[in-house]
């Protein structure tokens, strides 16, 4: 037990600095946010309101989970997955910091093929930020951010199509394509009223289309170190979710367009004045001042299943989890999960896996290097886990394994 809690703490810690590094949202009313339709606005989520509890478990959500172990060998070696999504029958995963990458894998894990590769010629890309998949077409669009430019493959057979030379003002570190059109965020290295911070990109050119909100919807956050990680979210009906550091709203982006989708209200969410406030220049950390005020801040890990929507925030140090009834508009709070589904005991919960994608079957987790250590640990205990046939899966994976996927199957 002694060694779990250790486990516990590197973990909170951890799930501290990758939420932090997120953002955080505002308290602007709706009229503020710029450059948007609010007329097919759905929900309002108001944290004050809701009922808190202690802990929820995951078979309330979930009625089957499965083990998917990637296949390792020479051609795929992968550190930790940055971004995944699941496409018919396959697996595709990008690593972005050990092998640089792309892969496609079979819902089994077995290893496909590898898409493009490092280096400057137009097949290849310097390093992969992103990617996003036309699966109407069947298409992967992978983004280069320091080459500027998207390149097109055929997801099926891996073949280069095309590259777009990205022809935008702004930096772009996420990509989403949805409905024929391709999106993505925007920075920029000087303020100015004028920056925006979501846009379409045109397919054939590169050149910006159309942008939405400006900086003042993002509290005038110009601190490019601390920008979020993933901002799209994909729905059920492969519609998009959009959402930014500060913004006190969630965005759908549909065939019909951009527009304001959930409201999220709080009286301790972080306004532009908490964010003025910061000392750029004091030696404590810029994050650790944020959280220290106690407001809520960081929505993340967006989840939309049935009447359902969840997601994470923090609020000061502490993690949330919200879920949110559409048909009753309730909401509920909690500071704990109990992963009930995989083991007996809930201390082991949270210290194996994080969030990764979700689509309308059921959501799709993965270890990573903090934390494989962990299960390896965990795995070493046969009592913890719930089956015979989970610990069979698991006990051979060893701290060179690749990441390991658990598929949680959502109940009917």
């Amino acid at each position: 037990m002694k060694l779990i809690s250790i486990y516990l703490i590197k973990i909170i810690c951890f799930f501290i600095f990758l939420f932090a590094l997120s953002g955080c949202i505002t308290k602007n009313s709706a009229e503020e946010l710029s450059n948007l339709d609010s007329s097919n606005q759905m929900y309002n989520i108001n944290i004050d309101l809701s009922n808190g509890k202690e802990v929820v478990k995951y078979s309330t959500f979930f009625k089957n989970l499965k083990i998917i172990k990637l296949e390792n060998n020479n051609n795929a070696i992968i550190g930790n997955i940055d971004k995944m999504q699941r496409y018919k029958n396959l697996i595709v995963i990008m690593d972005g910091h050990k092998s640089k990458g792309v892969f496609i894998f079979s819902i089994e894990g077995q290893f496909i093929r590898k898409i493009g590769g490092i280096g400057n010629g137009p097949e290849e890309y310097s390093n992969p930020e992103d990617f996003t998949i036309d699966d109407i077409n069947g298409l992967i669009y992978i983004l280069d951010s320091e080459a500027k430019k998207i390149n097109k493959y055929n997801l099926i057979d891996g073949k280069y199509l095309a590259s777009i030379s990205l022809k935008t003002n702004s930096s772009v570190n996420c990509i989403q394509f949805v409905k024929n059109k391709l999106y993505a965020d925007a920075y920029f290295y000087e303020s100015s009223k004028e920056n925006y911070i979501l846009q379409e990109i045109d397919l054939q050119t590169g050149e910006q289309k159309s942008h939405w909100l400006n900086s003042k919807d993002n509290c005038n956050w110009d601190n490019l170190s601390i920008i979020q990680k993933h901002v799209f979210y994909i729905m059920e009906n492969k519609s998009a979710i959009f959402l930014q550091n500060f913004m006190p709203s969630i965005i759908a982006i549909t065939e019909q367009g951009v527009s304001r989708y959930i409201s999220i209200r709080s009286d301790l969410l972080i306004k532009s004045k908490d964010i003025a406030s910061l000392d750029r220049k004091s030696k404590v950390n810029i994050l650790v001042q944020l959280l220290k005020k106690g407001k809520v801040s960081t929505v993340q890990n967006y989840i939309e299943h049935n009447d359902y929507i969840f997601f994470n925030y923090m609020h000061g140090f502490t993690l949330k989890y919200l879920f949110y009834n559409k048909k009753t508009n309730e909401t509920i709070t909690t500071n704990g999960i109990i992963n009930d589904v995989l083991f007996t005991n809930e201390d082991y919960d949270n210290i194996i896996s994080k969030f990764e994608y979700a689509d309308s079957t059921g959501v799709y987790m993965c270890t990573d290097d903090w934390t494989i250590e962990n299960l390896i640990n965990i795995v070493n205990n046969e009592e913890a886990l719930k089956s015979t046939t989970k610990f069979n899966e698991l006990k051979d994976v060893t701290i060179d394994s690749n990441p390991i996927i658990f598929y949680y199957e959502y109940k009917e």
